[in-house]
């Protein structure tokens, strides 16, 4: 639960951002963001961009400012009891780190499907970030039942779930061609990470001992860095050279594949329950 929480509080700060980063847009440009239609930005929409995007600096530093001054560490009780040095982690900590890191070769950056908003609908300036506020709603609105679940019913089941909605998002990209089926999917897609990112981290922590927990997330989300560049350049290649609907069907497969792995390895052990 608490790590869909985080996650549930880092997306409305995504939805935050981007609500005001449009009422930026609209002082700056007004009833132009309402027309779409053209490949290349105008001249007035890249300077309001520029505008924003300097404007965002100031929320970051805020940011940092709070986290040196008021926030303060409190080590847990098992921390406190924890050894100096890491433990081993188990083989099967780095049987999920690699079925995760399959999944992520899969899975490209969400620019790709605002790019396909934008490129196969037609949507405006002021569409396109509707659409990515819409996503981070869908994501917060997602996150915290994603988090109860998880701890009612096993991890498995939960991120079982939220791969198979990746999967047939994916899927339903390759074919959709209605504007408000676009929507629904996208909205849909919200929902795999709500099922999703609590429970895969919620599983670091239950394939780890203790005192290792802190190299495991490390290795968790290296792994998951490393493999997302590729994703996103080798989609982009796809998309290219075979279309977005390929591009989007090969995702989906990687998907499947990295599912069915997933529902071997977590056949017994950590993931069955809750932690």
């Amino acid at each position: 639960m608490a790590f869909s929480f985080h996650r549930a509080m880092d997306h409305a700060g995504a939805v935050a951002g981007a609500a005001m980063s449009a009422l930026l847009l609209w002082a700056f440009l007004g009833y132009a963001l309402w027309h779409g239609g053209h490949e290349k930005p105008s001249a007035d929409e890249m300077s309001a961009l520029r505008w924003v995007f300097a404007l965002a600096l100031i929320p970051g530093l805020l940011a940092m400012v709070t986290l040196g001054w008021k926030v303060k560490e409190v080590a847990s009780q098992t921390a406190k009891k924890a050894p100096a040095a890491g433990g081993r982690l188990p083989g099967r900590f780095y049987g999920f780190l690699g079925v995760v890191t399959l999944f992520t070769l899969g899975n490209s950056s969400d620019l790709f499907l605002v790019l396909y908003g934008k490129t196969m609908f037609g949507l405006s300036l002021l569409s396109v970030i509707g659409l990515w506020v819409m996503l981070h709603l869908s994501k917060i609105i997602f996150s915290i039942p994603g988090g109860v679940l998880s701890d009612r019913w096993g991890r498995r089941g939960v991120l079982v779930a939220g791969w198979t909605v990746y999967a047939g998002v994916y899927v339903g990209m390759a074919f959709v061609r209605a504007t408000w089926l676009f929507w629904l999917l996208i909205f849909l897609y919200g929902a795999y990470y709500g099922l999703s990112e609590g429970a895969e981290k919620a599983l670091v922590a239950d394939f780890a001992p203790a005192e290792s927990r802190g190299k495991a997330f490390g290795m968790y989300h290296a792994a998951v860095g490393l493999a997302a560049l590729p994703a996103s350049f080798v989609f982009g290649v796809f998309w290219a050279q075979l279309g977005p609907a390929a591009a989007f069907g090969i995702g989906a497969g990687l998907a499947v594949a990295a599912l069915a792995l997933l529902v071997v390895l977590l056949s017994a052990g950590p993931g069955k329950q809750a932690a």
